[in-house]
Formats: structure tokens, C-alpha cells, sequence
């Protein structure tokens, strides 16, 4: 039997020759309704059917007059389970299948808002209830950077390991570390800590909430909010500052230097993403007259 066929019998959606097709087979394999019965009890007893969809199953269950009223009552309860149990079956994968992850890359979601994802990142929300009444996102790791299309009546929401950052319609990056970090390019958020208040963030302000709920308020270029999705990055007469930024965004490496002179230097480089970081700073040094010694996997002294 096709199990889309006998949800629609459940739904009363057949047309009157599948639920004749439906009712014939439920009456005439009565093996095939015993050997479901086993699994289908278990998985009905955690998972009990709604009662209105028991007593539209009661309805459909085919009278067939028998020689032993016991043994009509055996078939019909076996029936009767291998129903619910298809009726769990069929919530279970609808609930299963409403749930839609996205990793590392750049995603269009329904109400046409945009999410960049880096890499090692994942977010996932229900399909089923997206803009229903809000729309909810969960960053489960990584980093994500959203441009949120504007929906007074149905809010967006990031959760992220208990921290909810709420817009109506704005750009902001949420970054999943030891700490959770909302840095906002445009708009305005809203943050909460497991239901409490932590306040609002403008472009250039950026929070960090660790697991205890402390949370650390910091200035922050609004230009380097989701800095690292893009390709390619022209630096034209940057201070050093901003160069450091723009290489821990772009490449995950530090800058350090103990010289006055190379921290009021500005500095010229075009970057890549695929070019390799140290290559980077090879050519910042060369363009700019500087020398670099590495002191670990991701830090570079300048001198």
C-alpha cells in the first residue's frame, strides 16, 4: 500500500475509488496489518494520535461481517494501529522534513532576506513556520552575517545558544565562540539572555554575551560587520588599525608591532581571499616597506 495513499484516506482527501482501493486492502491483508502492529504499538503509545483523527479512522475502518465477532474486533484494533502508527510515521517525517539546515555559503531564505554563512558554520530553521508568525533562525555554530528584509508584523529572530537577537529589518553578524557576538552594519537589534533584556545595538557597537550572562559592550566599525564574506578587498591609505581588523576578518591571522612608526604608517594592498595569508603579508611588506617575523600559526610581528 502506498503510504501517501493511506495519509490521504486518513485526511479524507481520496477520491471515492482510492478510498474503495484503501478499504479493500485494509480488509484483505490481514497478515501484512499484524506484522506492522508490534512496531506500530510502540511508536503509537509515545505518540498518541490526536482524537478527533481516531475517531475519523474509527469511522473509515471497513465493517466485513465475520463468522466470530472476536475476531473482526482483532482485525479492526490491529487496523486501527497500523493507522496511528502510519499517522506517526507520516507527522514524524513532515516535522522531520520541515527542518531546513544551511552550512558554509550564501542563502536566499523565503521572505527574501540574505545569510552569509563562513565556513564550519550551520543554521537551521522550520520551512513550516517561517513567517507564520516571526522568523525564527538558529545559528548552530560558526558565523553568519544577515541582511534582514523589513516585516513589522513578523519580527526576525537569531537564537544562539540562549541569546536571541531580534530585528525588524537591518544588517548585523552573529558569531558563535566561546562568547556570543552581535556586531550590527545597519539598523537597529534587540538582545535578550534567556528572556531577559540586555538592550539595544546601533552600527559601530557590537556586544559579546559569554555563558554566565555577562555581557561586554565594544566599539566596532560598522564597514567590518560581515567583512569576511566577501571575495576581494582593496585597502587604500588604511591605518594600521583598521589593516589588523581587516586581516583577522578576512585571513584569521594577528597583527602585532612594538614601532611607532609602523603603527602611524598607512598602508595600500589589494587581498584575496584565496591567497594564502602569509603571501599577504609578504606583499604588504614589500608595498609598504616593512618587514614581518611569524611568532605562531596565526600571529605576525611587524617591524
Amino acid at each position: 500500500m502506498d503510504i501517501l495513499l493511506l495519509e490521504k484516506f486518513i485526511k479524507n482527501e481520496c477520491t471515492a475509488a482510492e478510498a474503495e482501493q484503501v478499504k479493500a486492502w485494509l480488509a484483505e491483508h490481514p497478515d501484512a496489518v499484524e506484522e506492522y502492529m508490534a512496531r506500530a504499538w510502540k511508536e503509537e503509545i509515545s505518540h498518541p494520535m490526536p482524537a478527533a483523527m481516531e475517531q475519523a479512522i474509527l469511522a473509515k475502518i471497513p465493517l466485513r461481517r465475520t463468522r466470530r465477532i472476536t475476531t473482526w474486533l482483532s482485525a479492526a484494533a490491529a487496523v486501527l494501529i497500523l493507522v496511528t502508527g502510519s499517522w506517526f510515521f507520516l507527522s514524524q517525517r513532515t516535522a522531520s522534513s520541515s527542518m531546513v539546515t544551511l552550512t558554509a555559503g550564501k542563502f536566499i531564505l523565503p521572505d527574501k532576506s540574505a545569510i552569509w554563512l563562513k565556513e564550519n558554520s550551520r543554521l537551521q530553521y522550520d520551512s513550516l513556520a517561517f513567517g507564520k508568525e516571526d522568523r525564527a533562525v538558529t545559528l548552530l555554530e560558526g558565523e553568519a552575517f544577515f541582511d534582514v528584509q523589513q516585516d513589522a508584523s513578523h519580527p526576525f529572530l537569531v537564537n544562539s545558544k540562549g541569546v536571541e537577537t531580534k530585528v525588524l529589518g537591518t544588517s548585523f553578524s552573529v558569531k558563535m565562540q566561546q562568547k556570543v557576538t552581535i556586531t550590527v552594519a545597519t539598523g537597529k537589534v534587540g538582545i535578550r539572555y534567556q528572556g531577559d533584556e540586555l538592550g539595544a545595538l546601533t552600527p559601530g557597537k557590537q556586544m559579546l554575551v559569554a555563558e554566565n550572562g555577562t555581557v561586554e559592550r565594544k566599539d566596532q566599525p560598522e564597514w567590518l560587520a560581515g567583512i569576511w564574506k566577501e571575495t576581494s578587498l582593496q585597502l587604500t591609505d588604511a591605518p594600521y588599525e583598521d589593516l589588523g581588523l581587516v586581516l583577522e576578518q578576512f585571513y584569521g591571522i594577528r597583527l602585532e608591532t612594538a614601532s611607532s612608526k609602523v603603527r602611524r604608517q598607512r598602508y595600500n594592498i589589494q587581498l584575496k581571499r584565496e591567497t594564502p595569508a602569509e603571501e599577504v603579508i609578504h606583499v604588504l611588506g614589500l608595498l609598504n616597506g616593512i618587514t614581518y617575523e611569524k611568532k605562531d600559526a596565526i600571529t605576525y610581528m611587524i617591524k
